[in-house]
């Protein structure tokens, strides 16, 4: 898994829109986030703006959900 700087605003948006096995891991993640967080890991993925993107405390978690989810391809 790689670490931070490998994160773009939008980052997986089209993935998750034309793959349900994409989709489902995205989910899972995000499920599991949502118990302990109220941010939207997904939402920052798709919507956040580059600079929201750069702060650790989000951009290691997207890509942390991001690569869990292309794991399962």
């Amino acid at each position: 898994f790689s670490g931070q700087g490998t994160q773009w605003a939008g980052c997986g948006r089209e993935l998750y829109d034309a793959d349900p096995v994409f989709r489902r891991a995205v989910d899972g993640v995000e499920a599991h986030w949502r118990e302990h967080s109220e941010i939207s890991l997904r939402e920052a993925a798709f919507s956040a703006p580059q600079e929201a993107l750069n702060e650790v405390s989000l951009a290691q978690p997207v890509i942390f959900m991001t690569q869990c989810a292309l794991v399962e391809l």
